[in-house]
């Protein structure tokens, strides 16, 4: 094999390689609450669309011939928001619903993501469609999550789950919505 062709096929696979060792790491499974009925359902907390002003001020940036999304600033915790349901085995859910109204997708900053040992998160949309995590305590040190992937659609869930024997304390600030 000629020097050009090797290089040609190591460098796709290179950079495959890198690309999956970078992305978001999660560990499949499924939210609790898709096998387990909760009791209630969270109210959304609701982030305004963005305006046109604020589009074209995104759009006419200069960062780049393409704008997909517009950073809306809030402030959502795990401890003022959403949701928590104690299960009959002492485990707890925690909920919180993001809705914003016309968006095709969103996608979440974080000021704090701290996942208590034993405890697991999941992000999905309305439809229950598009999941991603399991997402657990070894990312608090290692690929620390700062935002997480678009979710698909004008509602994201997250939903924590911690096991009865753990009372250490969930800590999620969301600071920005991407509004995609």
């Amino acid at each position: 094999m000629s020097f050009n062709f090797k290089k040609q096929l190591i460098t796709p696979l290179f950079l495959i390689f890198t690309i999956n060792l970078l992305g978001q790491i999660s560990q499949g499974g499924e939210p609790f609450s898709f096998s387990h009925q909760l009791k209630s359902e969270p109210n959304p907390h609701i982030v305004k669309a963005p305006t046109i002003n604020e589009i074209n001020n995104a759009s006419n940036s200069g960062k780049g011939p393409y704008c997909i999304g517009i950073l809306k600033s809030t402030h959502i915790s795990s401890n003022t928001d959403g949701i928590w349901t104690t299960n009959s085995d002492g485990s707890k859910v925690w909920r919180v619903k993001i809705q914003s109204k016309g968006a095709i997708g969103l996608t979440l900053h974080y000021k704090h993501f701290y996942i208590p040992d034993g405890g697991e998160i999941f992000l999905y949309n309305r439809n229950k469609n598009h999941v991603i995590g399991k997402f657990t305590s070894n990312r608090n040190q290692l690929n620390k999550i700062t935002h997480t992937q678009i979710i698909q659609g004008d509602q994201t869930y997250i939903e924590y789950y911690q096991p009865a024997s753990n009372t250490e304390k969930l800590k999620i600030e969301i600071e920005k919505v991407g509004y995609i």
